[in-house]
């Protein structure tokens, strides 16, 4: 029931779908996922509303705005400043309004992405993070 926003990077561009999960902790300890078959219904349309460069997924009342540096705060502030952006975007207010209910209420949802070339995995620095930060949309006056 879930929404996911993705920006073309061409015009024309491609959508690829594959390795679903039965299963999956944050950051696959081990490397591995309980890999399953599995049956996805798409609807593909262009919606301007939420305009983000990066991930974004849309739930019954909230957004998650993703991204992903190498840097954990890096990853926070890039997901921070779209989602003030969109949530500006989608109910009028200032940016920095926006800025201010975004920091002061969203929720953090942090996970890892592992390189899977071994000398990146054995240097922690050089570990991708991944960090996502959720919005509820603000109740109407």
């Amino acid at each position: 029931g879930n929404t996911l926003c993705l920006k073309a990077q061409l015009p024309g561009g491609l959508l690829v779908l594959g390795d679903l999960h039965a299963a999956q902790g944050d950051g696959e300890i081990l490397g591995l996922g309980a890999e399953c078959a599995g049956e996805v219904t798409l609807r593909i349309h262009k919606d301007e509303r939420y305009r983000s460069d990066r991930p974004l997924v849309c739930k019954r009342e909230t957004f998650v705005c993703i991204a992903c540096r190498r840097a954990y705060s890096a990853a926070r502030d890039l997901a921070v400043d779209d989602a003030k952006k969109v949530l500006a975007r989608i109910t009028g207010c200032t940016e920095q309004e926006a800025y201010l209910y975004v920091t002061t209420v969203a929720d953090l949802r942090n996970g890892g992405v592992w390189m899977m070339d071994a000398r990146d995995r054995a240097q922690h620095e050089r570990v991708p993070l991944t960090v996502g930060v959720e919005v509820s949309f603000p109740a109407s006056p």
